[in-house]
């Protein structure tokens, strides 16, 4: 059906354009392709038409926007979906919601796939949960591994339905079973908590180290996690550190922070501050503020390294920036040392507005609380 834009294609995307255009009239595949070209560039047209095209791109979403629509009205489906993403996210044109879901609605009718799945998704936003399930059953019905995801976290998380963790359970093993990895780690967590299916740590283990071997990040750091605490096998902090390490390698990067405790702590055996500074400095390199935050710990305390106040306050400034109350505490207690007292309670006061409960927030809590009403006797 295609075997004639494919020959054009070959020619180059100056011949090809021209075709299109000349079919344009009355071909809706010729108005599709043409608005493929001007929303994807070649490489659009390259994987719809499975060649090599040679020519230059002219990326323009108002002429993708018109051949679309043009093809959506002459009832090419894959158009109507596109038309309709087009119009949700305010491509070419203002946002027009009520559009988007009359083309998914008119591609669901012509069992678009692409279609389905989007109108589900609006019906997601707008709240319409029972259609939204009923769109999502029936991509079930197709195998389509998003719409199972989907309805496993309705279910799982009860959204607008009754909490069902069993059937979240067996939706789970039907999108790993179709192959989708993340459903492997889903699953582990599932046997591993007992929700869904009795509880079984051996079955966890086993579906994470089955997503290990397909390089599947978050089972590996899982996994590390149940080695450092013993649950359901031997405490091994060298295993957690294998498994950490791997997980850092394939970019989980709140990892970093924890391997870096293991060196500082020397929970495989051996302490090594140098090895665990290393750690936290990647770690902050990635935007973790407990390790921006420990850093400066590190440097006020001067137990372990050299005491350098300079570079705890630009440690607790960066920790600080990212919104790290901990922080805002340790550079609050500096500048009062200082005796700069205002900017020392405006730090205070920022620190209380958070409601994080992580990291060291939950031990300096009570501190600040103190240091506030020490400033206000005081002034």
């Amino acid at each position: 059906m295609l075997d004639k834009f494919i020959e054009e294609a070959k020619k180059g995307i100056e011949s090809f354009l021209e075709f299109c255009k000349k079919e344009a009239n009355n071909d809706v595949d010729a108005q599709y392709l043409l608005g493929v070209y001007y929303f994807k560039g070649i490489s659009g047209l390259e994987e719809k038409l499975g060649i090599k095209i040679n020519g230059l791109d002219n990326i323009t979403y108002q002429e993708a926007f018109k051949w679309f629509l043009l093809a959506a009205q002459n009832g090419n489906s894959q158009a109507m979906n596109i038309v309709g993403v087009m119009y949700a996210n305010a491509i070419a044109g203002d946002c027009d919601e009520s559009k988007a879901k009359y083309w998914y609605e008119k591609g669901s009718a012509l069992n678009n796939v692409d279609a389905m799945y989007n109108l589900a998704l609006f019906n997601m936003k707008e709240k319409n949960i029972e259609e939204a399930i009923k769109n999502f059953q029936k991509l079930r019905d197709l195998k389509h591994i998003k719409s199972i995801l989907n309805l496993a976290n309705i279910y799982s998380n009860a959204i607008g339905v009754k909490k069902d963790e069993g059937l979240a359970f067996n939706l789970y093993k039907e999108a790993m079973e179709l192959g989708d990895n993340d459903s492997i780690y889903n699953l582990a967590i599932l046997y591993f908590e007992g929700k869904g299916v009795e509880q079984n740590y051996q079955k966890a283990i086993e579906l994470l180290e089955k997503g290990r071997s397909l390089k599947h990040v978050d089972s590996i750091y899982f996994l590390g996690t149940i080695y450092r605490e013993g649950l359901g096998v031997d405490q091994d902090y060298k295993k957690t550190l294998e498994l950490y390490k791997e997980a850092a390698e394939l970019g989980n990067t709140y990892v970093l922070f924890n391997i870096g405790m293991i060196y500082q702590e020397g929970l495989n055996g051996k302490k090594d501050i140098e090895e665990a500074i290393k750690w936290f400095l990647l770690a902050a390199q990635n935007g973790d503020s407990d390790a921006m935050n420990h850093l400066g710990l590190l440097y006020l305390n001067g137990k372990e390294v050299n005491q350098d106040s300079k570079k705890a306050f630009e440690w607790f400034t960066r920790a600080s920036m990212n919104n790290n109350p901990a922080s805002m505490y340790y550079l609050g207690k500096m500048y009062e040392s200082e005796k700069n007292y205002k900017t020392a309670k405006e730090l205070y006061l920022k620190a209380l507005d958070h409601e994080e409960i992580d990291g060291d927030f939950i031990y300096v809590k009570n501190d600040i609380e103190e240091a506030l009403k020490n400033l206000k006797e005081v002034n």
